[in-house]
């Protein structure tokens, strides 16, 4: 081919190439698309995070509501018990700070691909709605799956407006929780372990112990007379002090709603600095094990397994195996 056939071939190609990206950016909404990219997908939202009350979820066949209460947030769901906050913020933040990247798929059938489908009891995705006290919507999209990075760091998630056809990749990444549980503020007093001077257990049946040190680099000892031929177990007794320091919740009632027994264990700890929890840890109907706190009277907590048989002790359970010797 002659010099001039390539030029006239390299002009054919360009003008070719050009005609193309034009013909692709008149397509219905692709204009409106290219517009969009780096553009808020939440912009009511991201003028004013502050304005949010109330945050709607569906996912699974499932929807929840967490809500703004004066100061605080609540889940209604969960008899109104308070909502963690950080849990909310987080949520709001993220949402707020998505940008539109890309747009993908705008096939019904590839939605799935992306968790982007709607949600139902056989869908992954995951719906979230953003409300003002007046009802005004400040974000809702139907939130999937998080994507490989954009740029460097950066990563994405997958969404879809709920009317839209069309799926797209945003900058930045959000979490949705879509149990209520997870909403909840579930931290409860606590001792730090390193801070614990004593300890107090006094089962439903048997008889009570207290371990307890004089400062807080000695080891806690069993303070109560140890049988005849037996020794305490320590590591038995640094579970004990160590379940105090991180009581968390998986469940949670109001206490009026509650027949609580008069027969409980009881559990005090006592800290260097005077922190002090007490709680009454009992057995209610089907056998389920509840606690309830005395500085917090209104709520009963059901804590993981782990964690009450930890607190559910009996003196032997501190005493080592009998050698057999």
């Amino acid at each position: 081919m002659g010099p001039r056939a390539l030029i006239l071939w390299g002009t054919a190609a360009v003008v070719s190439t050009v005609a193309a990206v034009t013909v692709s950016l008149e397509r219905p909404g692709d204009v409106a698309e290219a517009a969009r990219l780096d553009e808020p997908v939440f912009p009511a939202l991201r003028r004013a995070p502050e304005t949010a009350a109330g945050v709607d979820v569906a996912h699974g066949g499932r929807e929840l509501r967490v809500e703004r209460d004066g100061e605080r947030w609540v889940v209604p769901a969960e008899h109104g018990y308070e909502a963690d906050a950080d849990a909310v913020r987080d949520l709001l933040t993220g949402l707020a700070d998505l940008r539109w990247a890309a747009p993908r798929t705008a096939l019904a059938e590839r939605y799935p691909r992306l968790d982007v489908d709607a949600p139902g009891p056989d869908s992954a995705a995951t719906r979230v709605t953003v409300t003002a006290d007046d009802g005004a919507i400040l974000a809702d999209a139907v939130v999937g799956k998080r994507s490989q990075a954009i740029t460097g760091d950066e990563r994405g998630t997958y969404l879809r407006l709920p009317e839209g056809e069309r799926a797209w990749l945003a900058k930045g990444t959000v979490d949705v929780a879509t149990a209520a549980v997870d909403w909840l503020a579930t931290d409860l007093p606590s001792v730090a372990q390193a801070e614990l001077e004593t300890l107090v257990v006094t089962p439903a049946e048997g008889a009570g112990f207290t371990v307890a040190r004089t400062a807080p680099d000695e080891d806690l000892t069993l303070v109560d007379r140890v049988p005849a031929g037996r020794s305490t177990d320590p590591a038995a007794i640094r579970r004990l002090a160590g379940v105090v320091a991180g009581l968390r919740f998986e469940d949670v009632l109001p206490a009026a709603a509650v027949d609580w027994p008069e027969t409980v264990t009881t559990v005090t700890a006592t800290g260097f600095a005077g922190d002090t929890i007490e709680l009454e840890l009992a057995t209610l109907a089907g056998e389920q094990r509840w606690v309830r706190f005395a500085a917090i009277g209104d709520w009963v907590y059901k804590l993981p397994s782990f964690q009450l048989d930890r607190l559910d002790q009996r003196l032997a359970d501190l005493l080592a195996e009998p050698d057999a010797s």
